[in-house]
């Protein structure tokens, strides 16, 4: 009868003891560690998620969006969460399914192991995905997928300006171009949400949480006119292809304020697919592209030498072909000169041995300091993330003679079109300084102006008189001399061309020419410079190259600003060419009717694909080419913002549409163009 006792007191015994350390260990989880272990959980709940800024706009000066921000989404998954073969299978097909993907490549990911054989605690999926393709991954709720939501760059008009507009990587960071220097203005900053979340991922209601809201990037307006952008990149592409050039170059400039109202250069690229081209074409711009001028020089030497007062109106030489400078002999074109020549033939003959000899009036000094206050050497200060300066030669090289003496003809220096342009623009606004820009003014969300430019104190570059006679000088060479194959019927103008030797690697390289044509309209009162450089077209003058186009581009430009021809009077009308690519025909045709231009479509499409511009009877014509909104493989997405939810209804656009909200369309899942046939819906939110 004892045993049944002692076998009680000592399972007693034994339970005390389990109590008494159960109680310890409660006592030292709940009274000593309880801190320390509330940190520690906290630290694995409380999570911070980047919260990205909307990337401000780049847009063309009347209000076209040149480059805008969709959003879109990057996929990453949590394999350390999956730990049965049912959840990893489940989750394969979830992301093989949403994403389009092959089964065995999303397994793959699904099981990723790290270095420890153990599944990594986090591993991207796919970057840049839709709002559809994210939406059916959101809809399963599952802790082991993450969802964040990215930008995506875009460019509604493809290659145009692609040059200087640049491009922004699949890491939102900006890579070439305006997107680079602009960063700062363009970018905004990110925000922050740090909460404490559940295993689901999502916050817990009555939990931490701290919310620092992203600020987006300011809208940026640019000097450009996409008209003019069109009409120069369609003519220099055509000019490539004509001349079989190496490359060609382009600007049109306001002389007036420095405005650049377009630019170009080629061979381009498109900024959407920018990854597929060659990275030495991300930045081939007109600010980048060194050349010896050759003689588009002569006027800007020969209007220092006049304010200078070492030569007059009245000088003249005798040009016989050639002239000895020291040991080197520098010859004429036509190699038997032209006799005795004053300064307007100098420039109508493009004389090299009176522009030496215009050179030889001049110190070293004089001509360096000249030079300096036109702005050679320096940069410009255009908007562009590299801008190259040239080779200046050094103060002290300009007191031999040889140095005047090539410099005063184009060669021995080099620079940029941009910096050419400039040059010309600050013959055609009267003789004073201006700025090459692009920015026309930042404006940040709620339209206020951050920064808009203003040219400092006018700095006269030539005096009244001086600049008069180089604009005769000019306008004369445009009627009988070098410029004749740019001149317009009914128009004056003041223009020179030039053929450079092509240096390479420090030599001539054989038989290579750059031809330059610039030139500024009209004469008195201009409102464009525009420079054409041909750089090794298959002809043996630079004229040949370069005056076919600098005519048919500047016949467009005096159209669209409605210049009068000589004895018209102008009439004042200001038109504004909006972009209505990938727009519907009947919202097209609306926008552009209210801007009183002819509209003519081809194609018995719903949809505007292309948009082409030409002048019929002194008045403008734009041209829509279309296409309908689905074809055998692919849908024509068009541009539905501001539409009604009514008017997208009406749309026969044989795709899926998931419609958000009231009101007026703000943003589309897809952007305008084309896409491939995938299944896919198209969300629209309304607001």
């Amino acid at each position: 009868m004892r045993k049944p006792n002692k076998v009680l007191r000592i399972g007693f015994l034994v339970a005390a003891g389990i109590c008494v350390i159960l109680g310890a260990r409660l006592f030292d989880l709940q009274v000593i560690r309880a801190n320390q272990l509330q940190k520690d959980v906290a630290k694995q709940r409380v999570q911070g998620k980047l919260e990205h800024p909307e990337r401000g706009k780049l847009l063309d000066s009347n209000g076209n969006v040149m480059a805008m921000s969709l959003v879109t989404y990057n996929i990453a998954i949590h394999p350390d969460i999956l730990k049965t073969e049912d959840r990893k299978k489940e989750v394969t097909d979830w992301l093989s399914e949403a994403l389009e993907e092959p089964k065995d490549e999303m397994r793959k990911l699904v099981e990723s192991k790290g270095k420890d054989g153990k599944s990594l605690p986090w591993v991207s999926v796919k970057k840049k995905v839709p709002f559809e393709q994210a939406q059916k991954l959101k809809n399963h709720k599952d802790a082991s997928i993450e969802i964040e939501q990215v930008p995506l760059r875009y460019y509604p008009n493809g290659d145009l300006g692609a040059n200087y507009l640049g491009f922004v990587n699949q890491g939102n960071v900006p890579g070439a171009g305006l997107e680079l220097s602009l960063d700062r203005y363009l970018s905004g900053k990110p925000g922050y949400t740090v909460a404490e979340r559940g295993r689901s991922g999502k916050v817990i209601p009555v939990g931490y949480e701290n919310i620092i809201s992203p600020m987006d990037g300011y809208n940026v307006t640019l000097t450009i006119d996409s008209y003019i952008q069109y009409v120069l990149e369609k003519r220099l592409k055509q000019g490539m292809e004509e001349l079989k050039a190496v490359g060609i170059h382009g600007i049109v400039m306001n002389p007036k304020n420095g405005e650049v109202l377009a630019m170009s250069s080629f061979p381009s690229y498109d900024s959407n697919n920018y990854a597929k081209t060659d990275n030495k074409l991300w930045n081939n711009n007109i600010a980048s592209f060194t050349y010896e001028p050759g003689s588009i020089m002569k006027p800007l030497v020969m209007g220092m030498a006049l304010e200078y007062g070492t030569i007059n109106e009245n000088s003249s030489w005798d040009d016989n072909g050639s002239i000895s400078v020291g040991k080197h002999t520098i010859r004429d074109w036509n190699r038997v000169g032209w006799g005795h020549v004053n300064l307007e033939e100098i420039i109508i003959h493009s004389s090299n041995v009176g522009m030496v000899e215009i050179g030889k009036t001049m110190t070293g000094k004089q001509m360096y300091d000249g030079l300096k206050k036109a702005g050679f050497g320096e940069k410009t200060g255009i908007e562009m993330p590299i801008e190259e300066v040239g080779i200046m030669p050094k103060k002290e090289n300009f007191e031999t003679a040889i140095t005047k003496a090539t410099v005063s003809f184009g060669q021995g220096i080099s620079t940029t079109p941009v910096m050419m342009a400039k040059g010309y623009a600050q013959i055609a606004n009267g003789g004073y300084k201006v700025t090459p820009h692009m920015v026309k003014k930042v404006e940040d969300r709620h339209n206020n102006v951050i920064y808009s430019f203003e040219e400092k104190e006018k700095e006269e570059i030539y005096s009244p008189k001086v600049n008069a006679n180089i604009k005769s000088y000019l306008k004369k060479n445009t009627e009988v001399g070098s410029g004749k194959g740019g001149a317009i019927e009914g128009y004056d103008q003041g223009s020179k061309t030039g053929t450079a030797q092509k240096a390479e690697n420090g030599r001539y390289k054989d038989g290579a020419i750059i031809g330059s044509y610039v030139g500024f309209a009209p004469l008195e009162n201009s409102e464009y410079v525009l420079l054409i450089s041909v750089d090794e077209p298959n002809v043996e003058y630079g004229n040949q190259a370069a005056s076919p186009i600098y005519k048919d581009v500047m016949t467009e430009l005096l159209a669209y600003k409605h210049i009068p021809k000589k004895g018209e009077v102008k009439k004042e009308v200001r038109l504004d060419v909006p972009d209505v690519k990938w727009f519907t025909v009947d919202k097209a045709k609306e926008k552009l009717n209210q801007q009183n231009i002819e509209v003519k479509v081809t194609g018995k499409g719903e949809i505007v694909v292309d948009q082409r511009y030409s002048y019929q009877n002194g008045k403008l014509v734009v041209s829509l080419e279309t296409k309908g909104f689905t074809t055998k493989d692919k849908w024509n997405i068009p541009n539905l913002v501001g539409m009604s939810l009514e008017e997208v209804e009406k749309l026969s656009l044989g795709i899926p549409v998931v419609t958000r909200g009231s009101g007026v369309v703000t943003e589309q899942s897809m952007p305008p163009g084309e896409h491939v046939k995938d299944g896919k819906e198209l969300y629209v939110w309304l607001k």
